[in-house]
């Protein structure tokens, strides 16, 4: 019989993001306020101008803060787990696909004690801050970057879904020596 779970988490806000939106307001007021103060000194077209790039920088910062709105998808699927990424609910992107049994390591991750160095490449697909799921780490090797890490927040009806198909070391160490 298979085993099917799915779980949906926010991603968690970051300083980028704050940064991204504070460009994106100053941007939407100064350039179409240069191109008003512009207009009686060059040309009183500018003001027209300084409308339709108002009326444009609208719909860019609306576009762009509707982007910066992330969720992540675990699906586990009898082994096989995907990770997909939705921007603003309205587009999909899949991240990564393998197969539970070859994770070599899985881990709470504890940013003091986890050395990034060691990995080719890592997947962060880490959900909002929350008490109710902890942050775990997978090392799995892709063919595509090789050795990598994955950093995820499941909650405890997709690990237990998974750990039947984990590795017996991985078990032993994640849900009996707590």
């Amino acid at each position: 019989m298979d085993t099917m779970v799915e779980q949906v988490v926010k991603k968690k806000k970051d300083k980028k993001d704050l940064l991204i939106k504070i460009i994106t307001i100053s941007a939407l007021i100064l350039i179409p306020f240069t191109c008003f103060m512009l207009a009686p000194i060059i040309n009183f077209y500018f003001i027209m101008i300084g409308f339709f790039l108002l009326l444009g920088g609208i719909y860019v910062a609306w576009f762009i803060f509707s982007n910066l709105k992330v969720e992540y998808e675990y699906s586990f699927v009898s082994g096989s787990m995907t990770i997909s990424k939705i921007m603003s609910k309205r587009k999909r992107k899949n991240i990564i696909c393998f197969e539970t049994s070859k994770i070599e390591e899985l881990i709470e991750y504890d940013n003091r004690d986890f050395d990034t160095r060691l990995y080719s490449h890592i997947y962060s697909a880490c959900g909002v801050d929350s008490t109710d799921y902890k942050t775990y780490a997978a090392v799995i090797t892709t063919e595509k970057h090789g050795r990598s890490v994955l950093l995820f927040t499941p909650n405890e009806k997709l690990l237990q879904a998974m750990k039947p198909h984990l590795p017996r070391q991985i078990v032993v160490n994640l849900f009996y020596k707590r």
